[in-house]
């Protein structure tokens, strides 16, 4: 059975939720983490280059007024930053 990208981001999205990152996931998935203060733009980016976290289903932009994009809009795998890819390897590792 294929699933669909939709399918594996809510299921790596879900599995997220249920660890140590869930604050700076649900940061993401607002907006709210490119708004903040710089700290908190660069430890997102850095969760999102490790595979911790995963880009939301919908565009934002940050303070600057850049558009961050959201998980379709990204390469589809393992070392692309914020893919659905790269976290179910992060997500297998652990």
């Amino acid at each position: 059975m294929t699933t669909t990208l939709k399918e594996r981001y809510e299921s790596v999205h879900d599995a997220i939720l249920a660890g140590p990152n869930r604050e700076l996931q649900e940061w993401i998935d607002s907006g709210t983490a490119w708004l903040l203060e710089g700290h908190v733009g660069r430890t997102a980016m850095a969760a999102l280059q490790d595979g911790a976290a995963v880009l939301s289903p919908v565009r934002h932009q940050d303070y600057y007024g850049n558009q961050v994009p959201s998980y379709p809009d990204v390469v589809d795998q393992v070392g692309s930053a914020g893919s659905v890819a790269n976290a179910e390897a992060y997500e297998e590792s652990k």
